[in-house]
């Protein structure tokens, strides 16, 4: 899987050179050597306000407890989308997930996680990425969450462990589900990793590109924490609400 991922980063370095990329990476427009445009940059300047929050698994409502998390506590301690899904925060993603345009994406999250964890209360001691589907990783030759991850491992001076889980078979996409879909296809979804026996006593912060119902967060957090860490801390770069927000053409075909 690594070679694969090293030739497409190849191709895309040679194509960087061949064809410089001369617009914003989220809308085309002509934007400074960062990616982004000054209007982009503006629209991702701040987070979902946590105020509006539920405490434990960041869906949008009024501050208390959402009635999932009221009947029902996760197994992660709190989670967190910095951003809605929708706007320049999805045309990141998806450019991200699916296009191969990878490296100012995961700057630019990486940046952004380390920014919300300077001001969150959160204790945390090594950076886990959720694993992606193998379906997704012969398609695009990496995965969209460890890249981001290990860059915000590395500005934090924490150890990263792409492998401490592992995402058995093909897999099933969350993408066109329903909340009670997720909630079973994430169900024995994942397994521990070659790096599982490092987790023993660790606070982990996994990272994962969007969130919607927590179905997979929870379902990995069930197995981190069996694994003998301490706690988890799930934080995404985005929220996205499952009703009122079914994926696009672009992500159906692409997934």
């Amino acid at each position: 899987m690594e070679i694969l991922a090293l030739t497409r980063a190849c191709w895309r370095w040679l194509l960087d050179a061949l064809a410089p990329r001369l617009g914003c990476l989220c809308c085309g427009k002509p934007s400074p050597k960062s990616g982004l445009c000054a209007a982009c940059l503006a629209e991702l300047s701040a987070f979902l306000p946590e105020d509006t929050l539920c405490p434990v698994c960041g869906e949008p409502g009024d501050g208390a407890p959402c009635p999932h998390c009221a009947a029902r506590r996760p197994a992660f301690t709190a989670a967190r989308g910095l951003f809605a899904y929708e706007g320049a925060a999805r045309r990141l993603i998806l450019a991200m997930k699916y296009e191969g345009e990878y490296d100012i994406p995961a700057e630019f999250f990486a940046w952004r996680f380390k920014s919300f964890l300077a001001q969150a209360n959160w204790e945390v001691d090594a950076v886990v990425p959720v694993p992606s589907r193998l379906a997704h990783l012969l398609k695009t030759g990496y995965n969209q969450a460890a890249i981001p991850a290990k860059r915000l491992a590395s500005a934090l001076s924490l150890p990263f462990w792409p492998h401490a889980l592992r995402r058995p078979g093909l897999g099933k996409s969350q993408v066109p589900l329903t909340r009670a879909q997720r909630l079973e296809n994430a169900r024995g979804a994942f397994l521990p990793g070659t790096q599982a026996k490092k987790l023993k006593g660790r606070r982990v912060l996994l990272i994962d590109d969007v969130l919607t119902t927590g179905a997979t967060a929870n379902a990995c957090a069930e197995v981190l924490l069996a694994l003998g860490a301490s706690s988890v801390h799930v934080l995404c770069a985005a929220r996205s609400l499952l009703q009122g927000d079914r994926p696009s053409d672009h992500e159906q075909t692409l997934v």
